[in-house]
């Protein structure tokens, strides 16, 4: 067998698994992106606390990665689990470097607001992004295609598995 036992109720880590999608950049990514990555995690016998963060974070990075686009440009959107850890990353073409923004309003003041988005389906505040999934995941990063960092570059979120338990 080539998973080991874990020590999350009875699951069993997953051996080397990958999956990859290509995207035109369309706003109906980001559903689509995160349907698929949690559907994939589920059936994978990933963690539900993982499996929950990583369509959260899908979300999150498809729309920065949209937000970068333009219309004939393609996203990619890769997970891929090992025996450790599952790592989720996103592919736009900006060479722009990925940034925590501070939130436009406060948690508070965004839930007092009405349910308004613009029609390109946009929230109209932002900055929630990044700090999300920082917050979601173990380890953040971003990879630039070398040699020509203007070929676009991989967002990433690494999410480890708890150590192995070893008893009695």
């Amino acid at each position: 067998m080539n998973a080991r036992p874990g020590p999350f109720a009875g699951q069993v880590r997953p051996r080397f698994r990958h999956l990859e999608r290509c995207y035109p950049a369309f706003p109906a990514i980001v559903g689509l992106s995160r349907s698929l990555v949690s559907t994939h995690a589920h059936s994978w016998g990933l963690p539900a606390d993982i499996t929950d963060s990583l369509g959260r974070c899908v979300s999150e990075l498809a729309t920065n990665a949209l937000a970068v686009s333009g219309p004939l440009d393609l996203i990619r959107v890769r997970l891929q689990a090992f025996p450790s850890c599952v790592l989720l990353s996103v592919y736009d073409v900006s060479p722009k470097k990925p940034e925590a923004s501070a939130p436009d309003l406060t948690l508070a003041e965004l839930d007092a607001l009405p349910d308004v988005e613009d029609p390109l389906g946009f929230p109209e505040f932002g900055g929630w992004g990044l700090p999300l999934v920082q917050a979601l995941a173990d380890v953040t990063g971003a990879h630039w295609l070398d040699p020509v960092p203007e070929s676009g570059k991989w967002v990433w979120a690494r999410f480890d598995f708890p150590p192995q338990v070893t008893g009695a």
